[in-house]
C-alpha cells in the first residue's frame, strides 16, 4: 500500500475527473491506496494491442494516443486521451486485451490503477458495475459520433469539433491550455492529409479563432469555434 501522502495525491486527482466522478467517493477512496505513479517519454509504447494493460490509466499530464497500423503501413488513429481522463476501461473490465496500440503522446505522467484492484472493488460491489457501464456507454456514443463525424462532416467540421473538445479541460475548475498535438497528429485524427490539415488551420489562424505555434494549438475564440461544429453533440472525454 502506498504512503497517506501518495494515496492522499491520487484520490485528489481521481476526484478531479468528469469521468470518474460517476463512482462514489468511498470507491475513489479504496483505490487511492493501490495507485502507481508511471512517466512515459514521447512516442514510447504503454501497452501494444492484444496485450493487458497494467490497468486503468489516468492522464496527469501528457496525453495516450490510441492508433493502429494497417498492413500497407498507414496509421490510423483513433483518440488522444488528454490530461483529466481515464483509458482503458475495456481492456481492464473484459480481460481481452488492448483495443489498439497506444503511446504516449508527449512526455507524460500517469495514475495506474491496477487491474486486480478494480476488479477487488467490483467484486466486493457489484452496484459499482453500473457506473462502468456508464463510462462503457459514454464511449460507445462518442464512437459512433466519430463514424457519422467522417462520413457526413466536411474537414472544416470535422477540425473544429477536434479542436474545440480538446481545448476544455477535463479537470474539475482547470484552466483550458493549448493543445499539445503536432499538425500530423491532428490530422490523423481527423482522417484528412498534413497539408490540408495545415490549410485548414492557416485559414483559422487568419480569422482569429486559434492561434498555431510549434507543437500546440491555441483556441483564441471559443464561441466562433463551436458556431463551426456540426449541430451533433459534443464529446469532450
Amino acid at each position: 500500500m502506498k504512503p497517506r501522502g501518495c494515496a492522499l495525491r491520487a484520490l485528489d486527482l481521481l476526484r478531479s475527473s468528469e469521468l470518474l466522478r460517476v463512482l462514489p467517493d468511498d470507491a475513489l477512496q479504496a483505490l487511492a491506496p493501490h495507485c502507481r505513479i508511471r512517466h512515459y517519454r514521447r512516442h514510447e509504447r504503454i501497452v501494444a494491442r492484444g496485450d493487458a494493460p497494467e490497468g486503468l490509466i489516468f492522464v496527469v499530464e501528457g496525453a495516450i494516443q490510441s492508433s493502429t497500423l494497417s498492413r500497407d503501413g498507414k496509421e490510423i488513429t483513433f483518440s488522444v486521451v488528454k490530461a483529466g481522463n481515464i483509458w482503458g476501461v475495456v481492456a481492464v473490465l473484459d480481460g481481452e486485451g488492448a483495443v489498439h496500440d497506444t503511446h504516449a503522446c508527449n512526455d507524460s505522467t500517469f495514475i495506474v490503477i491496477p487491474t486486480e484492484a478494480v476488479h477487488a472493488l467490483l467484486e466486493g460491489r457489484p452496484e459499482l458495475y453500473r457506473c462502468f457501464n456508464r463510462m462503457l456507454c459514454y464511449r460507445l456514443r462518442k464512437a459512433y459520433s466519430s463514424i457519422n463525424e467522417h462520413g457526413l462532416s466536411s474537414l472544416r467540421q470535422r477540425l473544429a469539433r477536434q479542436l474545440y473538445t480538446m481545448s476544455r479541460s477535463a479537470v474539475a475548475g482547470a484552466a483550458c491550455e493549448p493543445i499539445r498535438l503536432t499538425q500530423e497528429q491532428l490530422a490523423l485524427l481527423v482522417g484528412a492529409t498534413r497539408p490540408r490539415v495545415n490549410r485548414e488551420l492557416a485559414a483559422l489562424q487568419n480569422e482569429g479563432i486559434i492561434r498555431v505555434r510549434y507543437g500546440e494549438i491555441a483556441v483564441t475564440h471559443r464561441e466562433r469555434l463551436q458556431a463551426l461544429c456540426s449541430a451533433e453533440r459534443l464529446f469532450y472525454l
